[in-house]
């Protein structure tokens, strides 16, 4: 294939992750602004939850899973995963979302587009098995607040254990997107009371 091809799905992805259905909806919907009075003015299902409920937090939930997923899913159709270009294919539409063009390159924090890309690699399951694991790990075993010092962890981890159980393509394409996550994760600044780390206790009844 030829590096254009690999291109060509890069920009597609890119605009598929740009689509910021999260911030839309509620607008068209229900005249909400998820953004607004929100601590972070993110942009994501969180909030959606927060302010419009569960019915459209999960619509958009599945929206943002599936500008992550159907680009990947579809290049890998015809492109080779294993291609160190394939990487760019694979972080471009987290990076639209988090650098989305709609919204002057603010875009969210990539979280949920993230899960989507990696599904979007079916059948190999390696990678979102992995973000799946540091997420938990560090939601209810090791548990890190606030949730975007959760965030920063759980990708650091997984563009580290990437390394080791998927190819390089695909690796590299978790580091891209990773730091990506990372950086709008940082962008907050976290006050010293905020920050916490503890582990889960068990109770026996």
């Amino acid at each position: 294939m030829q590096t254009s091809h690999y291109l060509f799905a890069s920009i597609l992805g890119f605009l598929a992750g740009s689509l910021m259905f999260s911030l839309w909806l509620p607008k068209l919907l229900r005249g909400v602004d998820v953004r607004a009075d929100a601590p972070d003015e993110n942009p994501g299902v969180y909030n959606v939850f927060a302010k419009c409920g569960r019915m459209l937090g999960i619509a958009c939930l599945l929206c943002d899973l599936l500008k992550g997923f159907l680009p990947v899913y579809l290049a890998a159709q015809t492109l080779d995963v294993l291609d160190i270009r394939f990487a760019l294919v694979l972080a471009s539409p987290v990076l639209g979302h988090c650098y989305s063009p709609f919204l002057r390159f603010q875009g969210g924090k990539g979280i949920c587009t993230s899960f989507g890309v990696l599904l979007g690699l079916l059948p190999a399951l390696v990678t979102v098995a992995l973000l799946v694991f540091w997420y938990l790990l560090f939601s209810l075993v090791v548990v890190i607040q606030p949730h975007s010092l959760r965030t920063i962890a759980t990708f650091l981890l997984l563009a580290v254990s990437a390394c080791f159980f998927a190819p390089k393509a695909v690796a590299w394409g978790c580091a891209l997107f990773s730091a990506a996550v990372i950086h709008k994760n940082l962008r907050r600044p976290i006050p010293q009371e905020e920050r916490m780390v503890s582990f889960l206790k068990w109770r026996a009844k």
